[in-house]
């Protein structure tokens, strides 16, 4: 067991592509004990969202969690179980900009 969130694990890293500059991250389940990695695939859609047009990430991970994330910001749009889970009660996090 290691401490802290064991940072980029089980997340998604938003890099710059002219640079390669690290722009946001978010983490599925920050200190994973579990080995839930995340190595679902992404799915990237154009889509209306809250009556907003946005770029979007849906991510169904390993954690029972179905996310949706705006991929040009990180912002956590929403967060569903889809499967069941006993790890969390609901999900309130957000992306962290670098």
């Amino acid at each position: 067991m290691r401490a802290g969130d064991n940072l980029y694990t089980c997340s998604i890293l938003a890099l710059e592509s002219r640079d390669r500059e690290a722009k946001w991250y978010f983490q599925f389940t920050p200190h994973d004990t579990h080995d839930w990695d995340a190595t679902e695939t992404n799915v990237l859609v154009n889509a209306t969202f809250q009556g907003k047009m946005r770029h979007l990430i849906l991510h169904a991970d390993r954690n029972a969690f179905f996310y949706v994330l705006d991929r040009d910001t990180g912002e956590f749009l929403m967060g569903k179980p889809f499967a069941k889970q006993t790890w969390a009660k609901a999900l309130t996090t957000a992306a962290v900009p670098c």
